[in-house]
């Protein structure tokens, strides 16, 4: 949600503030009973050339399903693929800076996932598939520390 605020690279939220809102969340949810999993972001800006001309179940074209719903116009205009790239870097790193490596763990995985259209909701052509929350899943393996 952070890079889908508006319609242009500035709107998106800058990685000062994201710092800020991560340390917020974790100041209100850490606890030392808790292993909190900081999942990495998918590199979005591919989305429109990953999915072509793949159709939803209704058989409605991706552009054409992205135009009504509005669902992330920055990311599905296929504008601004460097910089919504370079944000997604630029989060990653953000989060990764707030691990600790027992407590809190970075899920790098989902960072440098490649995904495929059959990867992408066949209803809204932007959230993940069945398929795709299982790659997320796959690589991102929740710690397990033994008590």
């Amino acid at each position: 949600n952070n890079i889908c605020h508006g319609s242009h690279p500035s709107d998106m939220t800058t990685p000062a503030q994201m710092a800020f809102n991560m340390k917020m969340i974790l100041d209100q949810v850490k606890d030392e009973n808790r292993i909190i999993l900081i999942v990495g972001l998918p590199d979005i800006s591919k989305l429109p050339s990953v999915v072509g001309d793949k159709r939803n179940i209704l058989g409605l074209k991706a552009q054409t399903v992205w135009s009504i719903l509005h669902e992330c116009d920055i990311v599905t205009s296929g504008k601004y693929v460097s910089e919504i790239s370079q944000r997604v870097k630029e989060y990653n790193e953000v989060f990764k800076s707030f691990s600790t490596g027992d407590k809190i763990v970075f899920g790098a995985g989902t960072a440098n996932l490649i995904f495929t259209a059959n990867d992408v909701s066949s209803i809204d052509m932007f959230h993940s598939s069945k398929q795709g929350q299982q790659k997320f899943s796959d690589l991102n393996p929740v710690p397990f520390i033994a008590r």
